[in-house]
């Protein structure tokens, strides 16, 4: 009795959660979208890495996935366009530790001085971030699109 009791909550859970998600991704968020999610079946073909943001000293990304595709855990450096330079994200934004797709141009390796390490360095031409988009926040997430990074992750200017 207790097992049939504990499925049936299970599936009860599951059917509500899957019509919120279903609701969620019909409505289009109140907020101005900035930039739509690429879901990672759209880039074969494409020249990419897979990035999230580094919170260590002489790096700014950890890279996830290389040019080839294989997963890794390495910090490297970004030239060119990046999130960070295009919005100012929140730091509630930042918090969801998303995955960035930047797509290269080239890759440098060279020894820092400063480091006392080979750095990897990637040349991008522009970026896209990886479907969902994590916003640290279960009722931003509930009201929301995971699709979009939309104005109300950005910081607001104040004069």
């Amino acid at each position: 009795m207790r097992k049939k009791l504990l499925y049936s909550a299970i599936i009860v859970f599951i059917l509500i959660k899957g019509a919120s998600t279903l609701m969620i991704d019909i409505n289009m968020p109140n907020a101005t979208i900035l930039k739509t999610a690429i879901k990672k079946g759209k880039l074969s073909g494409k020249r990419y890495i897979l990035c999230k943001e580094a919170w260590v000293t002489g790096y700014d990304w950890i890279l996830i996935r290389n040019e080839m595709g294989i997963r890794t855990k390495k910090y490297c450096n970004i030239i060119g366009p990046t999130p960070f330079d295009d919005f100012a994200l929140k730091y509630e934004f930042r918090l969801g530790r998303n995955t960035f797709i930047f797509y290269v141009e080239e890759k440098n390796t060279y020894y820092s001085e400063e480091l006392g390490q080979n750095v990897t360095e990637y040349v991008a031409t522009g970026w896209d971030i990886l479907y969902p988009v994590q916003h640290d926040e279960y009722f931003y997430e509930f009201w929301n699109k995971s699709r979009f990074i939309t104005e109300d992750d950005v910081v607001k200017e104040t004069n």
